[in-house]
């Protein structure tokens, strides 16, 4: 299974090709990282796996609730994705700049006082990648994984800080993206004129957050990271 992070800054990618063999790529917020070479890594057969988990990475940026905006032209992806999203929990607002002209945002449905606490942009970010995944990379890209015929599976990956904004996003995550099917995307990708859809047939959305601190419990790492990152 080849695993792929992406944050704002960086992208870290590992592959597990067995319950005891862990090659990790990364830097940064990332807990630590084998020295592994870019060549090693490109030799992983992903034509050989069964699903590819993409994983949208947030470790503490949702610990500062703000707004979300998005470019005029994905007006009817997000006319068509949104009600779908069982009980509307998410709707669109106008206007809002974007890239310094008049764009669109997103913001809860609910007035519930916890989502005064959302990372919101995150949650825009989610849609974003999913509109990715749904047409793949170039040809040119360093993963060249647009031909793979299995599961693609989306998930958000957060670590673990007790508060309100940690509650506020896990919840809304689960209510909104978290709920989205294949055949939603299918439905509103066909939207974007200029994305083309390679692969909404195959994708699922994990419809839970994933959290560093289990994903990371049962690996072996030194007390002090252990320690530092509470594992």
């Amino acid at each position: 299974m080849l695993f792929i992070t992406v944050t704002e800054n960086q992208t870290t990618c590992w592959a597990q090709s067995s319950p005891c063999s862990h090659f990790l790529l990364g830097m940064g917020a990332i807990l630590f990282s084998f020295k592994i070479s870019i060549k090693k890594l490109l030799s992983i057969d992903l034509f050989s796996a069964e699903i590819l988990l993409f994983i949208e990475s947030k470790f503490t940026e949702y610990l500062f609730p703000d707004n979300s905006s998005f470019a005029k032209k994905y007006l009817n992806f997000y006319a068509n994705i949104l009600p779908r999203i069982e009980g509307y929990p998410l709707r669109m607002l106008y206007p809002r700049k974007y890239d310094g002209k008049d764009g669109m945002g997103l913001e809860a449905s609910s007035d519930a006082k916890l989502y005064s606490h959302l990372y919101m942009n995150g949650i825009k970010q989610c849609f974003s990648h999913l509109i990715g995944l749904c047409q793949g990379p170039d040809d040119d890209s360093c993963l060249q994984w647009g031909k793979f015929k299995g599961k693609i599976r989306f998930a958000t990956i957060l670590f673990y800080f007790p508060g309100d904004e940690f509650r506020a996003y896990r919840d809304f995550y689960s209510n909104t993206v978290g709920r989205i099917t294949a055949t939603d995307l299918k439905a509103s990708i066909a939207t974007i004129p200029e994305i083309k859809d390679n692969h909404t047939d195959h994708i699922e959305v994990a419809p839970a957050v994933y959290l560093y601190q289990d994903v990371f419990k049962d690996f072996e790492l030194p007390k002090n990271i252990k320690k530092y990152y509470d594992l």
